[in-house]
């Protein structure tokens, strides 16, 4: 099958020619080219690097103190459940009306 890629190459014919360009680069270092596959014992090294962008940190610290911030009161949400439990919750309906119109207008 000869599937012609983007730039008017099959498959085959795109990875050959990048292979060379690969072996032409080393070649001119004066260095040999590399090898067809290295053995994984060569490829693996004992020490490593990572870096961390300044958006990655941002996101880390965020996380870090999201996750030492209670998501919700559980004393107040108690307090709720038993007021009604005992039947003594009385919500404030003008305030949950106006709120609600308040967060549709903000879409």
């Amino acid at each position: 099958m000869n599937r012609i890629d983007g730039n008017g190459f099959n498959p085959m014919q795109s990875q050959q020619r990048n292979q060379g360009k690969v072996n032409q680069a080393y070649q001119s270092d004066d260095t040999k080219a590399p090898p067809k596959s290295a053995p994984k014992e060569q490829s693996l090294n004992n020490t490593s690097e990572v870096n961390i962008s300044s958006a990655g940190r941002q996101l880390n610290q965020l996380e870090q103190e999201m996750s030492d911030t209670k998501a919700f009161n559980q004393e107040k949400v108690n307090l709720i459940k038993q007021a009604v439990d005992d039947g003594t919750y009385k919500p404030d309906t003008q305030a949950i009306a106006q709120k609600m119109v308040n967060f549709e207008r903000g879409f």
